[in-house]
Formats: structure tokens, C-alpha cells, sequence
């Protein structure tokens, strides 16, 4: 695809497919994605369909580790039309020689249908020829104007010879290479740009970071290196022998190579030291660490911000509009020229269309048609490889507006490591209550509870049987044990914020826990975390950078005492301000936070908007700031190519009557 035009066709051509739903087209990745009702239609069908109607080739794209290429031994057809095991969903000729075969990874492997197919009969046999395409009627889109330019150009060099044939010839002459020059100045540019989207594509592209090959080791200890789409079950694994480190800055940005032994998980991509490994792989690669990142960074790429659907609007009325404006030039040098220059009609006619011609083929709709999703893809790409991955085009353009970033504290500002600094009884009995405490809140798996209980564990703590312990969000956790009712949890749900052995827990910034027995103070603990090294320089320049920053905590020594219903309620009163952004490691704490952009630090739970991959508050600066960039982009890019466009169309036209575009030159 050349231009928004081939972008609007293709989008109008599979709508017009019943079974067709949900559909996304992107220029720059040439590539259309969507919901397809296999009751109503197939895929083969649907691209018969589009190449039928449009001048597109297309095929379909499988998810990469669930085809191969494969070389037919002898009959194509025969080994196309051969049984195929269960698994394989797709077979069919490629060229002459060669067979794509598409599968389920996990119901059958590539080597099984490689050795499978050299067992087929072999003789020689034609393929079918496919029909020309033909293009969609009332399209209008730069080929238009290519069309009617080179058109105006070789007829106009027609008539021109006739004149010199008849020994009438006209003042311009003909220009036949024109024409020529013309379409191959064009098709040089469409190569050119072609190859230049793709290169920035793959220049940004987390796909490349699979290895793309892989050493077979069998049962008998023999190597083998084979290509990492042969793998039966290959990619992120676990280690099952052998102990090395292993570089994961590609994921986690840390240089500190990581120590992995058996039991470890590793990450596809991830480069081993000086230690050797054998690992059981686990994921596909079609279903890995590294694809579903990229994943979701095509996502992005797929998406459009509302930006975009203004720039494919003054596209769409490109076309028409130059072409009014050639009309209105042809007119205006036919007038020059006899009332001014005092030419003959058919000499006035003459100059007036090299200027009409110059005009059509010199305007430029992709420039405007290409601003918006080339920044869209390469700011997707860029963040996505500094761990950073945008949901959507929409959450760049929100991301821009940021005005307020409102930290959760536990695991996010702070490391999320609890320890115990200060533990006080009030019971005699110690050990008993030490015992009740690890049987209420040993299984609960919030950050507080779970340093407790760890606490407990490590003095050689056995637990009491408490039944069913219930956690309350934001408050604690309760049972009921032998008629006695057992609470703990945050001091003010508990009524014990101003109690003589809680006040100086919390005057020293610890965080507090309380342990009740049917309403009595028991104990309570003081918990402190320390704060992420990059916290601070994190905030510093957020504000730096005119965002307030804001932190919502549970505690009862922070002025608001958040929970999680009150910083939701804080959420909406900012939102009804302006955009901001919202972050927290734990997402059932801003679950219900429809707008803003949530940001989830590695908890492996679907982000809103954003999803940062490492453990670093720097992504928020990285995403604010990559925003910023694209949105920069975007303008300066529409910006131009109106320049740009006004500049070669006044050129062309003849506004400065001794500087012109010659017609033939017009392509470049």
C-alpha cells in the first residue's frame, strides 16, 4: 500500500464482507486485522474477494511458529491433496516447488510434517494461474492522479506529433518520456519509501529479539542446530540442570546478570554467561515472553488516535481538491496567455496544460496520509524496546496530556518488602497470641499480612486453627475462633489510631498492624519499607515538568488515609479536571478506573493503558516523554508535508513564473 487511499479501499472492501468484524487496517505495516464468523465466510474467501476487487496481493499472516515452508518432492498437487495428521489447519501451494503449511503447535510439530511429507507419490503437475485483479470502483486516491497526469501527458504528446507529422509542429514540442519518466520516477519512489517503512519497522521490532535458531540436544547427548521454528515445544523454559547467569536487560533493563539454577524460568532472548544450562522449554514461540510483548506493541501500531482520523479526512478530499486546482490553473494560463503574453489559443493551450500536468503529479497525499502512523509505529517500536509498551495510539496522545500522577505507595514508590521494626504484646499469654496471629493471616497474601506472618514463621511459630479467615479490602482481615472474634488490620478500621501503644508506632513513620481479640488490643506491629532508589529523582522530575504528583496510601500517618474506595473517589475528582495518570503494582486497587492512564509495574495482570516491564518508576518519564516526542512529531509532520504540498502545487503551477517544475521531473 502506497498511500491513505489504498488504506481507505482496503478497509472499505472488507467491510463489505458479512463475516467480517472488528477490523483494523495500518498503512505502514501493510496489514489488516479481524474477527472473522467462520459460519459466514473464510479466509480464503475473504481474500479472494479483496484481490478480486482490489489491485492488492494478500496473504494471510499465522502466528509465527504455526507455519513452515516446505519443498515439494516432485507433484505439488499430489502433496497438497496427500492426509495430513490432526493439527494441521492449512495446506496449500505456494509456487511451483514450494508448499505453506500452517498448524497447531501444540497438537503437532513442524518436524513430524516435514518427515511426513517426503512420503507423498512425486510427479509433475501445473499450477493454476490466478486472474488479474481489478480495481475497486470510486476509489480516490493517488493513482487517480497519476493516472490522469501520464494520461494527459501521452495524449498531449500524441497530438503534438500529429501536428509534426502534418509539418504543423507546435511550440512545445511533444514529450513522450514524459510519461515514461513519469511512472518510473514514481514506482522508484514507492520502492524506496517501501523499503524505507519497512527497515524502520524491523529497526524497532521486539519480534527480533527470538533467536532464530536453536541446539537439539537428544537423549544420547548428540547436538544439533536446527532453525527455532522446528522446536516441539520451544522458548521461555525452565532450567532442569546446571547453574549459570544469564543477561536479561533486554526485558528487565537491569546490566547485573541474573543467577539462574535448577528451577529457574528464563526468558526468550536472554543471553547465558559462562555456565552451561539445559532447559526444558515450555512456550511456544508464537506464545512467548517476546511475543506477546510485541503483541501488544502491534497493537499499538494497528490503533489510530483521534489525530489520525482528521489527517486521513483532508486526504480523502486531497484528490478532489487538486484536481480543481488543475482545472483552475489550465484556466488561468490559457487567460495569461492570450490576454497577457498575446498568444494564439491553441499556443495558450499548449503552455496551460504542461502546468495542469505538473500540477496533478506533483501533489503528494501520502506525506499527510503518513504523518500520523509512521510516528505511531516508531514511537510504539522505541518504547516497547526501553520497556514500554502502549496499549493503543490513544494512550500516546492521553499520555501527552498528563497533568497529575497519583503513586499507590506499597510496591511502587516503596520496594513492597516489608519488615518487622517494632513488635509490643499486650496479652500474658505471648506465644498463645503469636500462635493466633499466624493462623489468622498465614494464607492472606497482602503485603502486610504476609510480613507478619513471615516474622512469626521465622521465630519457630506454630499457627493456631483459625477457620476461614475473611479479608476485607483496605481493612484487615477477621474469624471468629472458639466463640472470640479476631481482627487485624489498619489501626483506624480497628479504632486504635490514637491508643497509647499505637500513636508512637506511627509517629516514627512506621506502618502499623493491630491484633484484636474480641475488640481488646492484643499487639501491634510497626512495619517499615524502604523507598525505591529511583523514586525520588522519579518525582523530582515529574514536577520538574509541571505534573503534580500525588500518593494514595492506606496508612494512617498520610493525611488522606486512602482505601481503595477513597482513592478511587480522589481518582474521579481529579479526572473531572483534566487527564492525568494513575500507577500501582496491585491491580485490584484501581480496577475500577475507566479513563486515566493505569500503569502496572510487572504484576502480569492486564493494564488499562500502559504496561511498564520494568521494575523502574523511570518508564513513567520514558512513556511521558516518548509521548510528548510522538505528539511533537505528529504536528511537525502534518505541518510539513501542507508545506511541503502548498510549495510544489504553487511551483507547479506556475505562481512564480520563472521558477516551475518541469512536467517530466514532477514524480521526484
Amino acid at each position: 500500500m502506497t498511500c491513505t487511499g489504498c488504506e481507505t479501499k482496503l478497509g472499505r472492501t472488507l467491510a463489505t464482507v458479512g463475516a467480517v468484524k472488528n477490523l483494523k487496517t495500518s498503512l505502514v505495516l501493510a496489514r489488516a486485522e479481524f474477527d472473522l464468523d467462520m459460519g459466514a465466510g473464510s479466509v480464503v474467501e475473504v481474500i479472494k474477494h479483496l484481490e478480486r476487487t482490489t489491485e492488492f496481493k494478500c496473504e494471510k499472516m499465522p502466528s509465527q511458529g504455526a507455519s513452515i515452508d516446505v519443498l515439494a518432492p516432485g507433484n505439488t498437487a499430489a502433496f497438497v491433496n496427500q492426509p495430513w495428521p490432526e493439527g494441521v489447519t492449512d495446506v496449500r501451494a505456494a509456487d511451483k516447488t514450494t508448499v505453506h503449511i500452517e498448524f497447531d503447535a501444540e497438537a503437532v510439530g513442524a518436524r513430524d510434517l516435514v518427515g511426513k511429507g517426503w512420503d507423498a507419490p512425486v510427479e509433475l503437475a501445473p499450477l493454476p494461474l490466478r486472474a488479474d485483479p481489478t480495481l475497486e470502483a470510486g476509489s480516490k486516491h493517488m493513482d487517480l492522479l497519476i493516472v490522469l497526469s501520464t494520461s494527459a501527458a501521452y495524449i498531449f504528446s500524441v497530438a503534438s506529433f500529429g501536428f509534426l507529422v502534418s509539418h504543423k509542429p507546435l511550440s512545445t514540442g511533444e514529450f513522450f518520456e514524459t510519461s515514461t519518466l513519469l511512472v518510473t520516477l514514481i514506482m522508484v519512489g514507492r520502492y524506496v519509501s517501501a523499503l524505507a517503512r519497512q527497515k524502520a519497522v524491523e529497526s524497532i521490532s521486539i519480534r527480533s529479539l527470538q533467536a532464530s535458531t536453536a541446539l537439539l540436544v537428544d537423549r544420547s547427548g548428540e547436538e544439533k542446530e536446527i532453525d527455532a521454528r522446528l522446536l516441539q515445544v520451544p522458548t521461555d523454559g525452565t532450567v532442569i540442570s546446571g547453574s549459570s547467569e544469564l543477561d536479561e536487560s533486554m526485558m528487565t533493563g537491569e546490566s547485573k546478570p541474573v543467577e539462574k539454577y535448577v528451577g529457574s524460568s528464563l526468558i526468550a532472548g536472554s543471553i547465558n554467561g559462562s555456565g552451561t544450562l539445559n532447559v526444558r522449554l515450555t512456550r511456544l514461540p508464537g506464545d512467548n515472553t517476546i511475543s506477546n510483548i510485541a503483541g501488544m506493541a502491534d497493537g499499538a501500531k494497528l490503533s489510530k488516535p483521534k489525530i489520525q482520523d482528521i489527517a486521513d479526512r483532508a486526504a480523502s478530499y486531497f484528490v478532489p481538491v487538486v484536481v480543481g486546482i488543475t482545472i483552475i490553473t489550465f484556466s488561468i494560463w490559457i487567460a495569461v496567455g492570450i490576454a497577457v503574453r498575446k498568444q494564439s489559443g491553441s499556443e495558450a493551450t499548449i503552455q496551460a496544460v504542461t502546468y495542469a500536468i505538473t500540477v496533478l503529479i506533483v501533489s503528494c497525499p501520502c506525506a499527510i496520509g503518513l504523518a500520523v502512523p509512521m510516528v505511531i509505529v516508531m514511537a510504539s517500536g522505541v518504547a516497547a524496546e526501553r520497556g514500554v509498551i502502549f496499549k493503543s495510539a490513544d494512550s500516546i496522545e492521553v499520555a501527552y496530556k498528563t497533568s497529575h500522577v497519583v503513586f499507590d505507595k506499597t510496591g511502587t514508590i516503596t520496594n513492597g518488602k516489608l519488615t518487622i521494626a517494632q513488635e509490643d504484646y499486650v496479652a500474658e499469654d505471648v506465644t498463645s497470641t503469636k500462635g493466633l496471629i499466624l493462623g489468622l493471616v498465614g494464607s492472606i497474601k497482602h503485603p502486610v499480612s504476609a510480613a507478619v506472618a513471615a516474622h512469626l514463621k521465622a521465630q519457630g511459630i506454630s499457627p493456631s486453627t483459625v477457620p476461614d479467615p475473611k479479608a476485607l479490602t483496605g481493612k484487615g482481615v477477621e474469624a471468629t475462633v472458639s466463640g472470640r472474634k479476631l481482627q487485624a488490620g489498619n489501626p483506624r478500621w480497628l479504632g486504635f489510631s490514637t491508643d497509647p501503644g499505637v500513636e508512637p508506632i506511627l509517629t516514627k513513620g512506621y506502618t502499623a498492624f493491630c491484633f484484636t481479640i474480641d475488640g481488646s488490643l492484643a499487639a501491634v506491629f510497626g512495619l517499615e519499607d524502604s523507598i525505591r532508589p529511583d523514586a525520588l529523582e522519579t518525582i523530582t522530575t515529574l514536577q520538574n515538568s509541571g505534573i503534580a504528583v500525588h500518593l494514595g496510601t492506606p496508612d494512617g500517618h498520610v493525611r488522606s488515609r486512602c482505601t481503595p474506595g477513597d482513592k478511587q473517589a480522589y481518582i474521579q475528582t481529579l479526572m473531572a479536571r483534566r487527564p492525568q495518570t494513575a500507577t500501582g503494582t496491585r491491580h485490584g486497587r484501581w480496577k475500577s478506573l475507566k479513563e486515566p492512564v493505569v500503569m502496572f509495574c510487572g504484576d502480569g495482570r492486564p493494564p488499562t493503558w500502559l504496561v511498564l516491564m520494568r521494575p523502574s518508576l523511570a518508564g513513567i518519564l520514558t512513556a511521558i516523554a516518548i509521548s510528548r516526542k510522538a505528539t511533537h512529531r505528529i504536528a511537525f509532520n502534518l505541518g510539513w508535508s501542507f508545506a511541503y504540498n502548498l510549495a510544489a502545487i504553487l511551483l507547479g503551477a506556475g505562481a512564480f513564473v520563472h521558477a516551475r517544475i518541469p512536467p517530466e521531473f514532477a514524480g521526484l
